[in-house]
């Protein structure tokens, strides 16, 4: 079988920019986003206090009232979308020709898991929420499923590494 010849990452700005991006989410599902379906473990302070602050300062009702829907979705974060993070850090170092594939998958499933929490955050009139709390907090959910839909569609256009000449596996 053919191998194909790695491009170095510093070729690949639009990896790049996958990359970090999934390395950031990392923490963020960790240690932020955690704190949603397991409220009671430890968490360092720092974020515990950014938590808090979020919630204090945008009245985030999917936060506060923690729906099962809403919990459904963040457990899919974990269960898929943790090791699609792990998964897509690793093959975007080895310009592995499988990003294609697990990009599609990564993008598709986060940008419908983002469907729902948009539509409830735009069009429920909570009582809580300030028009401008709900603002921040739409733009901040948004985010969420506008680097995934771009890394979708780079991945449908992606092209796979080119193969060597004259060499086999």
């Amino acid at each position: 079988m053919p191998q194909t010849v790695r491009r170095p990452l510093s070729s690949r700005p639009g990896d790049i920019a996958m990359l970090v991006f999934f390395i950031l989410h990392i923490p963020i599902s960790l240690f932020i986003d955690a704190q949603i379906i397991w409220p009671h473990l430890p968490y360092p302070e720092l974020a515990l206090n950014a938590n808090a602050d979020y919630i204090r300062d945008t009245n985030d009702f999917l936060l506060i009232e923690r729906k099962p829907w809403f919990l459904s979705l963040v457990w899919c974060e974990f269960i898929i979308q943790l090791p699609f993070y792990l998964y897509l850090i690793w093959a975007l170092v080895r310009d592995s020709k499988y990003v294609r594939t697990a990009g599609i998958i990564y993008g598709t499933h986060t940008c419908t898991c983002l469907v729902p929490i948009l539509y409830e955050m735009i069009f429920t009139d909570n009582g809580i929420q300030t028009f401008g709390q709900k603002a921040v907090t739409v733009a901040i959910y948004s985010i969420w499923f506008v680097m995934p839909f771009a890394i979708l569609v780079a991945c449908i256009f992606r092209q796979s590494p080119p193969l060597k000449k004259g060499k086999t596996e």
